[in-house]
């Protein structure tokens, strides 16, 4: 057992072991790696199909953004070495050697050789155990910080849209047509908030990965100073949600045509879509979903290195974690000072009518681009969603989860096919018929 000083300003760190690095050439190395990618892809498609399964995948791609954070951070470091070795003399790193896990411990083999030498069985059983889950636990745990997070900004927002949908449908079915303007302007409004606050969750979500702390997604002035000095890189990840939005709908809406050559063969049906979503999920949610956030924290990762470099960012401002990768790294030497805010009362000259209206014309571009933004994204919002609803009608889940910011889910079985079949099951006789998507 050895003892590192991890800083000036930390206690010793005792370190039982230290994480060796994968083998960066061979033929049988490069074999498994690939096997254990596909692996975890399959893996991660079936949980997919069950909520809580969903929320750990979340966790895991969360652990993967925070990764892909510090070894962006560690490839541009001074020191030149290889990310896994980098993060391999670090006791507080070396869980990052290799990818996230969707249940083991990262270094199994090593977790369950320690608890094969504890000496009490309750103590073996007990490290086992974590070894076997550990990463299963911190995936749970990671996804539901991430999913609250999200849904305390976005979830009053899916409510107006989900509000004006139900008022549409009521004022036209009791003809309250005086009320008609109701169900569009809900509609409307939460379509273009939802749109504005897109540019903003992406960037959050990858300050809570990066950090570890679930406040630091409403670190507010950090969040939107990144988003203000970085606007066009964030705007394109948005049309990259957007693009992604698409297939999205049309995967949740193809299944309500299934049923036409299942007709009254209920388990048929049901297997129909269960292999249905599978796929979907297997071929385009969980690799685009996957691929959103890695390059979420990509660009996140990005920007916070180039603020600090202009001195827009201080090290103050970043997270211990964070800190410690880009200290290591050589990234927090010779700085320069940010720069201080200086309120200084205006004079008169005769230059000053001239600035405001400057700022005045800079501040009305601003909004008429924010507004541009708002309406475009909530066009897309609006067919990707509502006429989403329209071709196949999901009710809790279809308003309050979008797959490819909250939950990668995009099953759903209608309770009275599932009746339907537990009937049949039975030996009860079922009459009429509806398609899974009705």
């Amino acid at each position: 057992m050895t003892t590192l000083n991890a800083d000036a300003h930390t206690q010793p760190i005792q370190v039982k072991h230290r994480a060796k690095p994968q083998a960066a050439w061979g033929f049988g190395p490069w074999v498994l790696r690939v096997l254990g990618r596909l692996w975890r892809w399959l893996f991660a498609s079936l949980l997919c199909q069950s909520a809580l399964g969903a929320v750990i995948v979340v966790g895991w791609v969360r652990r993967g953004m925070q990764r892909a954070a510090f070894k962006y951070w560690v490839k541009r470091g001074d020191h030149g070495r290889r990310f896994e070795d980098y993060v391999a003399d670090d006791p507080d790193l070396a869980e990052f050697v290799g990818r996230p896990k969707l249940v083991l411990e990262q270094n199994t083999r090593h977790a369950l050789a320690a608890a094969g030498r504890c000496e009490s069985a309750d103590e073996r059983i007990g490290a086992t155990i974590q070894a076997l889950f550990r990463s299963l636990w911190v995936n749970l745990k990671g996804g539901l910080g991430l999913l609250v997070a999200t849904h305390l900004v976005t979830l009053p927002l899916l409510g107006l849209m989900a509000y004006g949908w139900f008022a549409g449908w009521n004022i036209s079915f009791n003809k309250q047509y005086e009320l008609a303007a109701v169900g569009p302007a809900t509609v409307s409004t939460g379509m273009m908030l939802f749109g504005f606050v897109m540019l903003f969750i992406p960037m959050a979500q990858a300050r809570q990965a990066a950090t570890g702390q679930w406040r630091a997604f409403f670190d507010l002035p950090f969040i939107t100073g990144v988003v203000k000095r970085h606007w066009l890189s964030c705007f394109g990840l948005l049309l990259l949600y957007m693009i992604a939005a698409t297939p999205v709908m049309g995967i949740r809406s193809a299944v309500a045509f299934i049923g036409s050559e299942y007709e009254e063969q209920y388990e048929a049906a049901l297997q129909a879509a269960n292999q249905y979503y599978f796929l979907a999920t297997l071929l385009f949610v969980v690799p685009a979903y996957i691929a959103l956030h890695w390059l979420g924290a990509k660009v996140y990762a990005h920007a916070v290195l180039k603020d600090l470099r202009r001195g827009k960012l201080s090290p103050d401002d970043l997270s211990a974690r964070e800190r410690r990768v880009m200290s290591g790294a050589g990234l927090l030497n010779d700085l320069p000072a940010p720069k201080p805010v200086v309120l200084a009362p205006p004079t008169v000259s005769r230059g000053l009518g001239r600035s405001l209206l400057w700022v005045l014309i800079a501040v009305g571009w601003s909004m008429l681009a924010l507004l541009a933004v708002s309406v475009w994204v909530s066009g897309h919002v609006f067919v990707s969603k509502i006429v989403g609803q329209f071709l196949n009608y999901i009710p809790d889940e279809g308003w309050t989860n979008q797959p490819m910011v909250h939950m990668p889910i995009v099953r759903y079985i209608p309770d009275h096919l599932m009746q339907a079949v537990e009937a049949v099951q039975a030996g009860e006789v079922v009459e009429g018929w509806a398609a899974p998507g009705d």
